[in-house]
């Protein structure tokens, strides 16, 4: 088993982990650098706290401002990614447990029991292949297995070598974006520096400091407001918003609510807490949401808060005004340094 893990890990060449890691490839890298994540994080020796969820948690969490508020010497990496459900996470949850942190950080909210289709299709599908051939793990023997759908499973690797075959099926098109590159037939998409879509290599000196506090959305909103146009932003997104899966939960017991429980009854069951944290949208959308368009929303939350194992922090209705926010969903800088004061006076309770 070691020789076939040491295989799949050679065979993702240089040149390929480089254009997943600037999004050439998947047109957002972040994902694929999970288990390269979860390989830092474990030589860590400080506490350990983990935060994962939606770009919504991406956009909450500055891991270096938790260092300037706390009188104890943690650590708190931001793993969340634009369009992650716990169906995807699971993936990742042997790796997770290997990286032994303290405390893991749940985003709690519509992603977490939103629809996923059956079979998986195009985006998701994608996603989730190749986080099960990125674990370097056989995925019929992980421990998440048995929780994948049978239709699913028809479409997704199996063993070491259908995971080997997935991550070489990216070969040829990496070497033809790396080739495009070096000759200036075209550019990298991204600038890593400033853009969400793509990543530092996780050899990098960078990659450390990307883990505590990625690169941020624009202040979408500012820019509406300095133009007096803040209706017009509502009047345009507010609609389809209410509309997008990631923000509606599909109101039954699904692949996205079982993988969730699953995490949380596994991390629990290797001594790791657990602390789901519930954020608010916008204040406009908490006003305008359609009638009980967040109702299983609430119900799994009251139903969390019963668990006297898990910690769950409920922020959903409250109103942080509008400055905290620099879309519907996402927090400014206003909202993360809340989130921080927050959520650091909770989280030094557990060190």
């Amino acid at each position: 088993i070691c020789t076939i893990m040491l295989i799949i890990t050679c065979s993702i060449n240089t040149i390929t982990n480089y254009r997943f890691h600037d999004g050439s490839l998947t047109g957002l890298a972040r994902y694929t650098i999970t288990f390269d994540a979860y390989e830092l994080i474990e030589d860590d020796e400080n506490e350990k706290v983990i935060f994962l969820g939606s770009s919504k948690m991406r956009e909450a969490i500055d891991g270096h401002l938790f260092q300037e508020l706390s009188d104890h010497s943690y650590s708190v990496y931001n793993l969340a990614y634009a369009g992650e459900r716990p169906y995807h996470r699971m993936v990742e949850l042997e790796a997770m447990i290997e990286a032994n942190p303290d405390v893991v950080v749940l985003e709690l909210g519509p992603n977490s029991f939103s629809s996923l289709s059956n079979p998986l299709m195009s985006g998701n599908l994608e996603k989730m292949n190749l986080l099960m051939a990125l674990s370097g793990k056989s995925p019929s023997n992980s421990i998440y297995y048995d929780l994948i759908s049978p239709e699913d499973k028809e479409i997704l690797p199996e063993n070491i070598f259908d995971s080997l075959e997935y991550i070489n099926s990216f070969t040829p098109k990496a070497y033809e974006h790396t080739l495009s590159y070096s000759i200036g037939i075209e550019s990298p998409p991204f600038d890593c520096e400033i853009n969400v879509q793509c990543s530092p290599s996780p050899n990098s000196n960078e990659f450390s400091q990307y883990l505590r506090y990625p690169p941020q959305f624009p202040d979408w909103l500012k820019s509406y407001r300095e133009q007096n146009r803040e209706e017009i932003y509502f009047d345009r997104y507010l609609s389809p918003f209410y509309n997008s899966s990631l923000h509606t939960a599909e109101g039954n017991y699904n692949k996205n609510h079982i993988s969730y429980d699953f995490i949380i009854q596994t991390l629990l069951e290797n001594d790791i807490s657990v602390v789901l944290i519930a954020l608010p949208y916008h204040p406009r959308a908490q006003q305008n949401s359609p009638p009980n368009h967040w109702e299983y929303v609430n119900q799994s939350i009251e139903t969390y808060e019963k668990n006297p194992d898990i910690l769950v922090v409920d922020w959903f209705w409250e109103d942080w005004g509008n400055q905290s926010f620099i879309d519907i969903s996402h927090f400014s800088r206003i909202g993360e340094i809340e989130t921080a004061k927050r959520m650091n006076m909770i989280l030094e309770e557990y060190f």
